[in-house]
């Protein structure tokens, strides 16, 4: 049988919900997601305009591991046209200057380990582009690639209009020599 609903057993349930909502823990305010959340584009905008100037940054450093120190540093001697220096501390290294950066041939077999290459060339511009050629032909270093279609050992003007060789020595890594005056920076007009 149904229990007849009386306004004193309405004022009873509603007493006690209203002890409930008292006694219950107090729900934390939520902020809407449109101000939580901004776009990227608003955000990097903003944190331009409000962000000191990067300082200017250059290449300190490039490492070309081979395995054995020796037969690198002379080879890249005579690549390079300089005889680099020695760098006895922390394992076999031998250092060659690149103007404000330097080229360090790092001996990882001292380790035990196995050269390995970066998988990217590294890029030289050079004021006598035939010079540096007849040295990697001499050396056996001109690279066996096809880059864009066209020979990479052999001193062509590429598509993006450098005028350019690559090299590859005994361990992989990759050189481009470049012109000066011809080098591709990414910036047009």
């Amino acid at each position: 049988m149904a229990k007849k609903v009386t306004k004193r057993s309405k004022k009873k349930t509603a007493g006690r919900k209203t002890a409930l909502k008292k006694n219950a823990p107090k729900k934390v305010a939520r902020k809407k997601k449109s101000a939580l959340r901004r776009p990227p584009r608003k955000l990097a905008a903003r944190a331009a305009k409000t962000a000191a100037p990067a300082p200017a940054l250059r290449i300190h450093c490039v490492v070309h591991e081979v395995a054995s120190l020796d037969q690198a540093s002379a080879g890249y001697a005579q690549l390079l046209g300089a005889p680099g220096r020695r760098i006895e501390q922390g394992g076999g290294r031998h250092f060659f200057d690149l103007g404000d950066a330097v080229l360090s041939l790092l001996d990882v077999s001292q380790g035990g380990m196995t050269p390995r290459t970066s998988g990217s060339d590294l890029y030289l511009s050079v004021p006598s582009l035939e010079l540096y050629y007849d040295r990697a032909k001499a050396l056996g270093w001109l690279s066996k690639a096809d880059i864009h279609g066209q020979p990479a050992n052999q001193i062509v003007e590429r598509p993006w209009r450098e005028r350019s060789f690559y090299v590859e020595d005994p361990w992989g890594n990759g050189i481009c020599f470049v012109e000066a005056g011809t080098e591709f920076t990414g910036k047009m007009g």
